[in-house]
């Protein structure tokens, strides 16, 4: 198995120099991935070779560690060999060279990796020509057709967006690139969107996740959680307004919208910043993980085109690139920072949450030669594939941490129903995005339940019904990972014991995480992370 990973991983970076780049390699990062026809061909029989090489394997063979590695390579190669006939040909690939170009520019200090970020740049308008014809040939062979929200999307807000940071950075060629590509994208034929069907969305939760249940069943499991999350969001807002006499879920939801109308003030950097602050105190008082004693995180802007589609973003420590920070991104935008959900925003993209998770993989796995637990970790990675294996572990903490620090007392009453407002979000993203998918709920019927539901803005139930037609699964990883966290951790007395052991396995399936007393001797993960 060690063999085999070295030459996968070696060949798979080749494949996909951005995501080499965001894991901290510097090979490969002067240009961007081959998509011509040819190159994708090419890429269809590595994944069809892959997943016969493993299917070949004798996993009573492997040892624990490998067991783990082999489930997160035959997840990736199962969906790839069963999505590639039309994984490369949607338009959500448009953004990609840019995204990556924003992701290697936030790392780029010395002189050689401004060079080799200004050589990536000049790749872009290969890139999208070749991204054009895949387009138009999905739309010739009637394989894929573009969703007209997504597209109008693009062109609208998500693209000029790009264009704008790229002739501000100086790659004017990208963006001369990209207005020649704005112009294609607003005459390519698009089609309202439809759903993946009921068929197809079995076929990627067994993929992707390993659920073999009924989507009915998760959506059935979802909705009950949803009323015990009202339940507690009535209670809180209860106690927090009690003038009000609230009694009900659309009270709550008329308090909810009323208190986001005040903003974070100041500069906003430096008030996230201070909620960074505030929350280190807590974990180290707490003792809730063995905190390294050099945790440090970066808090920087969010690149406008990231800004679109929400006020915060993290960019996780690059997994092989031990000199360099994971970053907590916000937009400048003041109305994008309710201060309610500031605290909580905080801790999700943050601390203990995304960026404290992969600070500590970085420590953990940054000596690996192939660390194939770690493929399509990066959002911006993930989005065109529609990947979201691990997201079942890193959605999964985040929302995790949101409740523990509930938990422990970190949030005010007014800050914690939005903690608890988030939650329901998540758990209705489990009923919208599953039924979406199989065809049960249109996207205006989304958009309304996720209003309804979880407190949501006209506008923010438009986004969340949008982003479940573009991304199907991914909105459901947060609930469904974060119960499965949770679940485990109910099986130990020591939470900081817990965390230490949960987080030295990397993004894995939380459901395929062993208990230590199934390790056999000299196979459990040292759950020491230094500090």
């Amino acid at each position: 198995m060690h063999g085999f990973k070295r030459e996968f991983f070696e060949r798979y970076m080749a494949l996909h120099p951005e995501e080499a780049t965001s894991l901290g390699l510097s090979a490969g990062a002067d240009r961007l991935r081959d998509h011509s026809p040819a190159a994708l061909e090419l890429e269809g029989r590595f994944w069809s070779q892959t997943r016969q090489a493993l299917d070949a394997m004798d996993l009573g063979a492997l040892a624990q560690d490998e067991r783990l590695d082999h489930v997160c390579l035959k997840r990736l190669a199962d969906f790839h060999d069963h999505a590639h006939e039309w994984l490369y040909l949607g338009l959500d690939w448009s953004l990609y060279p840019y995204n990556m170009l924003e992701i290697q520019r936030i790392h780029a200090k010395t002189e050689a990796e401004l060079e080799l970020l200004s050589k990536r740049a000049a790749c872009v308008p290969e890139f999208l020509e070749q991204h054009e014809r895949n387009v138009e040939r999905g739309l010739r062979d009637g394989v894929r057709v573009p969703d007209t929200t997504l597209r109008d999307f693009f062109v609208s807000t998500q693209v000029p967006a790009a264009i704008s940071s790229l002739q501000e950075l100086g790659f004017a060629a990208a963006a001369e690139a990209y207005e020649r590509h704005l112009a294609w994208m607003s005459e390519v034929a698009a089609a309202d969107s439809r759903s993946i069907g009921e068929a197809e969305l079995g076929v990627r939760l067994r993929l992707m996740f390993g659920i073999e249940e009924p989507p009915s069943d998760l959506v059935s499991s979802a909705r009950r959680d949803l009323d015990e999350i009202h339940e507690e969001m009535i209670a809180c807002a209860a106690e927090l307004a009690p003038e009000r006499g609230i009694r009900d879920m659309a009270q709550v939801r008329e308090l909810a919208l009323e208190l986001q109308a005040a903003k974070v003030g100041g500069d906003i950097l430096e008030a996230y910043r201070a909620y960074v602050r505030r929350a280190e105190v807590l974990v180290r008082s707490e003792r809730l993980f063995e905190l390294p004693s050099d945790y440090a995180m970066g808090v920087d802007v969010l690149p406008p085109s990231f800004a679109a589609t929400g006020g915060a973003a993290n960019w996780p420590a690059p997994l092989l690139g031990a000199d360099k920070l994971g970053h907590f991104l916000v937009t400048l935008e003041r109305d994008a920072h309710p201060e309610a959900w500031a605290a909580d925003l905080t801790v999700h993209e943050g601390l203990p949450g995304h960026h404290l998770q992969s600070f500590i993989w970085q420590r953990r796995f940054g000596a690996q030669q192939a660390p194939v637990r770690f493929l399509v970790v990066h959002d911006q990675v993930a989005i065109p594939r529609g990947y979201w294996a691990p997201m079942l572990n890193i959605e999964g903490w985040a929302v995790y941490a949101e409740e523990l620090m509930r938990q422990r007392g970190f949030f005010s009453k007014r800050e914690e129903l939005f903690v608890l407002m988030a939650h329901a979000v998540r758990a209705a993203r489990v009923v919208a995005d599953l039924s979406l998918a199989a065809g049960d709920m249109t996207q205006d019927a989304v958009q309304t339940f996720m209003m309804q539901s979880a407190c949501l803005t006209e506008h923010h139930g438009w986004l969340e019904a949008r982003r479940y037609a573009q991304i199907p699964l991914q909105a459901s990883t947060y609930h469904l990972g974060r119960r499965a966290i949770e679940r485990l951790r109910d099986q130990w007395a020591d939470v900081a014991a817990f965390h230490s052991y949960f987080l030295s396995f990397g993004p894995v399936d939380p459901r395929v995480i062993p208990r230590p007393e199934d390790c056999s001797a000299g196979e459990t993960v040292s759950p020491k992370l230094g500090g």
